[in-house]
């Protein structure tokens, strides 16, 4: 329904002379059905915004009240405008829950990239890697701790059958979930890989190799955590040379000189800088697949 307006400067192109004095331009005054819109100042009218076939939330309902944004104004909405015409507003969304942490389990690849490049010693190589995914209940090896007879196999000669058994003993005792091994490298500065399955209770990996020829060196790294906070992380980690304590050699070639007692597993000096910071003699990155 159309909403006629009248004002008198339009009067004043019909009794031109009644208009020599300037006049005032009137409100502009919506009509209802009955007359002129105006406030009335009261509470909503009666009747509704709709019918059985039909809504009016655009206008006037036939019931004689409004249903439009402006009824508010007037006072003159129907009974149930609020109800009808105005939509309710958008339900807040449902915040994302919180990761409750890593996924069940993830695949990986490991790439070992060495640089091992020092002159004068003969058929420079890495045996083959050996380590285990596992959970922090157990250490195969760190810093400060002492060889076990399976890790001074495979420091000592590069041998991995004995350590295997130490690590599937762990495996049936429940602290580790998989066995790690991979191929030896044939040079100095050479490289492998390997894939292989993680789990989310069992987050750590451990995983090392012989320096050879040496009396008791290696390098590799000693549980590390790929689950960090609720994600599978991937990354690269620097090779150091460490001594493993069981043999007193200090030559790539030194015959065996077993040491008893044994010393605790430490950084090899003759790998660390003259600042005695450790160089590194290539990388092991862990990228997620």
């Amino acid at each position: 329904m159309t909403r006629p307006f009248a004002t008198a400067a339009l009067l004043c192109l019909v009794a031109a002379p009644a208009c020599d004095a300037p006049v005032e331009e009137a409100q502009e005054t919506p009509t209802t059905a009955q007359g002129e819109r105006g406030t009335l100042g009261k509470a909503d009218l009666p009747g509704s915004c709709e019918s059985e076939d039909a809504v009016f939330c655009e206008g006037q309902s036939p019931n004689g009240c409004w249903c439009d944004a402006q009824c508010r104004d007037f006072g003159d909405c129907c009974s149930d405008a609020a109800d009808i015409c105005e939509p309710e507003p958008e339900p807040e969304p449902e915040p994302e829950p919180e990761p409750e942490g890593c996924d069940p389990t993830a695949t990986y690849r490991v790439d070992v990239d060495m640089n091992w490049t020092t002159a004068g010693v003969p058929n420079r190589h890495w045996s083959p890697l050996i380590g285990a995914t596992h959970t922090s209940a157990v250490d195969f090896w760190s810093v400060g701790g002492l060889a076990t007879d399976g890790f001074e196999v495979m420091a000592e000669t590069g041998g991995t059958g004995p350590l295997r058994a130490e690590i599937e003993a762990t495996i049936a005792s429940g602290t580790a979930a998989s066995l790690l091994i991979g191929s030896g490298i044939p040079t100095g500065d050479g490289a492998t890989s390997f894939e292989f399955e993680i789990a989310a209770d069992a987050p750590e990996v451990t995983l090392v190799s012989m320096m050879a020829p040496s009396p008791d060196w290696f390098v590799g790294l000693a549980g590390v955590s790929l689950c960090q906070g609720n994600a599978w992380i991937s990354g690269t980690a620097q090779m150091q040379v460490f001594d493993a304590g069981t043999d007193s050699g200090t030559t790539f070639t030194a015959p065996n000189a077993d040491t008893n007692p044994a010393d605790a597993i430490g950084l090899e000096p003759l790998f660390l800088s003259n600042g005695g910071q450790p160089v590194s003699v290539g990388t092991m990155t862990f990228t997620r697949l």
